[in-house]
């Protein structure tokens, strides 16, 4: 069974010092990420403490990532593995099913948070418009 946590849970534990308490190992704890946006987020909750590992870089996309044996090591050797959700990094989903027990997984995107995922827009702001309007 995958053991699953949603954004709240992530957040709550950072809040109750999880990463504080990770860090008295030498080197702090080990946490994985999959995205840059996220990364940037949980460099934040980290800072002073670690920093995370950065899986997508470049200009990679995540939904058509090719998981490297370097990456692949280093998600089996950290503490913790965020990612936003299967269906954005198709690549996590065999990951997460052979983690080894000592990963703690952490899925961002997890309908149960009580977010109200709306249906992508294809009109309004996304329509191509003028500025004719709004002088120089």
């Amino acid at each position: 069974m995958l053991r699953r946590w949603p954004l709240s849970a992530a957040f709550s534990m950072a809040a109750a010092g999880f990463f504080g308490a990770a860090a008295s190992a030498a080197d702090g704890p080990k946490v994985v990420v999959t995205v840059k946006p996220v990364h940037a987020l949980v460099a934040g909750i980290m800072s002073g403490v670690a920093e995370p590992t950065l899986v997508v870089d470049g200009s990679a996309s995540p939904h058509t990532f090719t998981l490297k044996p370097s990456v692949a090591r280093a998600i089996n050797n950290a503490d913790v593995f965020i990612r936003v959700s299967e269906q954005l990094e198709p690549f996590t989903r065999k990951v997460a099913e052979a983690l080894p027990k000592s990963v703690l997984l952490i899925t961002l995107a997890v309908e149960k948070t009580g977010v109200k995922l709306l249906e992508q827009r294809s009109n309004g702001t996304f329509e191509k418009h003028a500025h004719e309007d709004e002088g120089d």
